[in-house]
């Protein structure tokens, strides 16, 4: 897959990539609409605008990767794992959240409801754009904060 990519391919659209180990990868505007991610590991990855619409990415590792712009319309990221990562811009209305860790993650001018926040486990203090990635061990919860937090819609 990588080397397709290299060599200019983008449309990896209903493909199954459960299982891999794609750290540091980079798929920056690559197409996964409706592929499978399930356990992938795609820790630091350059994921910037990419188009996750409908993609399963139940308990993959996305620490640290960048998902700035990208696209995540009905996609399904319960129990993933998003600490660290850049969503700055990124559109996530109507995807599952349901357990996935978004402590440290950049939410900036990110397109997240209050009750996709509520179903994440979250450190709401380290949500927010001001706040130290380093506190998030202390703190880290899910769900049941009610205030508005910065790069929610």
């Amino acid at each position: 897959m990588l080397t397709y990519y290299g060599k200019g391919r983008r449309d990896f659209a209903d493909h199954d990539l459960s299982n891999l180990n794609l750290q540091q990868a980079d798929f920056s505007e690559a197409i996964f609409r409706e592929s499978k991610f399930v356990k992938t590991d795609l820790r630091g990855a350059n994921l910037f605008r990419t188009d996750f619409g409908k993609a399963r990415l139940k308990q993959t590792n996305l620490r640290d990767a960048n998902l700035s712009r990208a696209f995540f319309n009905y996609a399904n990221l319960e129990g993933a794992d998003l600490r660290g990562a850049d969503l700055s811009y990124a559109y996530l209305s109507n995807a599952n959240l349901r357990g996935a860790h978004l402590c440290g993650a950049h939410l900036t001018g990110a397109k997240i409801s209050e009750q996709q926040l509520k179903m994440a486990r979250t450190n709401w203090a380290v949500v927010s754009r001001d706040a130290h990635p380093s506190r998030c061990r202390a703190g880290e919860r899910q769900g049941g904060h009610s205030r508005k937090r910065a790069g929610a819609t």
